[in-house]
């Protein structure tokens, strides 16, 4: 075994000749070939001083980030190094090829996987991307899995490339329907990922007559398609739902859904109070929040005549100069928690009884309300809202995602920089435990 040596400087560099990007740093080198049969990605560090295979997470050219412009501001080494990456793109880019880099960087995630069906599949793969995306999105898994362990895996997606279209989504577990297919082609690069896809081949298992109710829509959004298969669309009319579909919020985050999901866990802790209300059919955008205010006043302004105690999680109150901390620990702190922050945290009560699920309070460095929940023996945050469901602070949200992690020395963490990862919070709670543990 040859010794490993550290690299003299951190530089990245491309071999035209072979089609190989190599990127240098202190600890390790990483090597991208674009040419050959079909993509590599290894890499070598010192603790591992042999090649070993790696998927790049970020977007093309994956191992550098590309300059957005020239700065006349930038002088001497700084300006040097800036117009030595923006060329060292360009000859990238026209290499692989800029229609395959356009290709590769319209879609939100998986863009080293997208690169690799590209490259082995050659013009058909091309248009197979273009006409149908999310079929490529899942493909592209099958195009990459283990790429130095076997030809096999190459010639393997070849063969399916040629198959029909519905052939591939049976392969891939779905049904064998064309309107299966007509549905992927409606669905927005933004909703991509696999969490999105376990779902949809879950529901559709289940629920064989979702494909008839999919294919009556003209387009999704991350919000109508969310309504769609969590059920939650049978109080909501279909002009609605391709209204949600239309909405420029809606594609980010499905925040009507999040106003209906709490709709209805409220009329089910409210049963316990009152005379049960059937929920009303939604028509318009607007009158899903309106009615979402009027069951939270409702509910917040119920007289808890009985004290349930809630098991508590192994987490420690923080009391720091710069983040507290405080378990809610029984109906009556829960109730004025909601009163005092205007949100429906009070609805969440029977899970809180079941075990499993807790709830604190956040005092600084903002005042918060999270929810968080245990699997196997580790924390994650559910949900966290301000007074009136106001965002938490990404500062706060640090300091949260730690405490969840057992961490308890907050006063260190002042001028650190640390973990953000709130991104799809609100998808595991649709996942299975068997879909979380793949």
């Amino acid at each position: 075994m040859k010794e490993f040596y550290y690299p003299p400087h951190c530089t990245v560099a491309f071999d035209e000749s072979k089609g190989i990007l190599y990127n240098y740093k202190r600890n390790v080198i990483e090597i991208l070939r674009f040419g050959g049969a079909y993509p590599i990605a290894s890499k070598k560090t010192f603790q591992r001083p042999y090649w070993v295979n790696f998927i790049p997470q970020s977007n093309f050219p994956f191992v550098f980030d590309l300059p957005l412009f020239k700065n006349t501001r930038f002088l001497g080494e700084k300006r040097r190094h800036l117009d030595k990456h923006i060329e060292l793109y360009e000859k990238l880019v026209t290499y692989v090829g800029v229609e395959d880099v356009f290709l590769t960087k319209s879609f939100s995630s998986r863009h080293w996987f997208i690169l690799c069906l590209l490259k082995n599949g050659g013009s058909y793969s091309r248009d197979f991307v273009r006409l149908n995306p999310a079929l490529s999105y899942l493909l592209s898994a099958h195009a990459v899995f283990h790429p130095l362990k076997s030809k096999k895996y190459w010639r393997s997606v070849r063969t399916l490339l040629l198959k029909p279209r519905k052939e591939i989504l049976a392969y891939f577990g779905f049904p064998r329907r064309n309107s299966v297919v007509k549905c992927f082609q409606k669905f927005p690069k933004e909703m991509y990922s696999l969490e999105f896809f376990f779902w949809l081949r879950k529901e559709l298992m289940k629920r064989p007559e979702l494909i008839r109710e999919l294919s009556f829509f003209s387009n999704f959004s991350i919000g109508s398609i969310t309504h769609l298969l969590s059920g939650l669309s049978k109080y909501l009319t279909h002009e609605l739902i391709e209204t949600i579909a239309q909405q420029e919020e809606e594609r980010a985050k499905p925040l009507s859904y999040f106003h209906l999901k709490d709709i209805v866990r409220i009329h089910a802790s409210l049963e316990d109070y009152e005379e049960d209300r059937p929920i009303p059919i939604f028509g318009h955008y607007d009158a899903i929040e309106d009615y979402h205010d009027v069951l939270v006043d409702r509910i917040n302004r119920l007289e808890v005549m009985t004290n349930h105690e809630y098991t508590q999680s192994a987490l420690q109150d923080i009391h720091k100069e710069n983040f507290v901390v405080e378990k809610i620990t029984d109906s009556f702190e829960l109730h004025a928690e909601g009163v005092e922050m205007d949100h429906c945290i009070f609805s969440y009560e029977k899970d809180l009884l079941k075990g499993g699920t807790y709830v604190a309070r956040v005092l600084k460095p903002q005042r918060l309300t999270i929810l968080y929940k245990e699997y196997d023996t580790t924390y994650r945050l559910i949900e966290v809202r301000g007074k009136h469901n106001c965002e938490a602070k990404p500062e706060a949200f640090d300091m949260i995602t730690y405490w969840l992690r057992g961490f308890s020395d907050f006063d260190s963490l002042k001028e650190k920089k640390i973990f953000n990862g709130k991104d799809q919070l609100w998808l595991f709670e649709e996942l299975s435990e068997k879909d979380r543990a793949r």
